[in-house]
């Protein structure tokens, strides 16, 4: 992550992002202590995801939120954390409070996906034309563009791959007239292109006009554009 790109995107917010970072760096000193599994040859999405050491990573979050607020989460964090490996919607929550869990949630779990794609690499194909992921098969909301190609980024492993510019990386679809895309005033050298068959976006960073970081800053960054697309009817 590159804090200091966060707080210049939000530097109203400025306490924030230092408060996440405090809590990212925790969990990460966390996961770094976990044992991490070998996989079978054969392991597909189900039984990637399915390794995935909620009751541990409960923990974790449960001992950073007691060690950040002085006071116990109220809510089932490992229920929480199937909830976002599913892609389910988390409980009805305050606003607020559904910020913090995700705060926690979602670099604990990333942050494991990532060990668990390092520590299975021979698994992961050398090229692929797939638009999911090749390891943990999650479809990506972050991409590069450069002169010749355009590099995927998996939010939830760390995984990195190209793909054809012209074509949907959900389903696969290359029809000009069914694929577009938007900008948004005063985010340059981003755009999310649409596919109006799926209704899957993708936000896309030109490197070749902006300098780029790592995806899930740049995915920070642009979460004004996530809220444009879903606006639109894009997931």
């Amino acid at each position: 992550m590159n804090w200091e790109a966060i707080v210049k995107a939000y530097p109203d917010d400025a306490e924030g992002v230092a408060q996440t970072r405090a809590i990212y760096e925790l969990l990460a000193a966390s996961v770094s202590a976990m044992e991490i599994p070998k996989l079978e040859s054969s392991a597909g999405k189900e039984e990637i995801l399915a390794c995935v050491p909620r009751s541990l990573l409960a923990e974790i979050c449960r001992e950073g939120w007691v060690q950040v607020f002085a006071a116990e989460p109220e809510l089932d964090l490992e229920r929480a954390i199937d909830a976002f490996l599913s892609d389910d919607a988390l409980p009805d929550l305050p606003d607020e409070y559904r910020v913090l869990l995700t705060m926690f949630i979602q670099p604990a779990v990333t942050l494991y996906m990532n060990a668990l794609r390092q520590h299975n690499a021979e698994l992961v194909p050398v090229a692929t034309s797939s638009g999911s992921c090749p390891f943990c098969r999650v479809y990506p909301r972050i991409a590069f563009d450069s002169e010749t190609t355009r590099r995927l980024s998996c939010l939830l492993c760390g995984h990195e791959w190209e793909i054809a510019r012209i074509k949907c990386p959900c389903c696969g679809n290359g029809d000009f007239e069914t694929l577009g895309y938007f900008e948004a005033e005063g985010i340059e050298g981003v755009r999310v292109y649409f596919c109006n068959i799926c209704k899957h976006y993708l936000k896309v960073i030109d490197t070749r006009t902006r300098q780029a970081y790592d995806a899930g800053t740049e995915d920070i960054i642009t979460l004004a554009l996530d809220g444009l697309a879903e606006q639109e009817g894009y997931r």
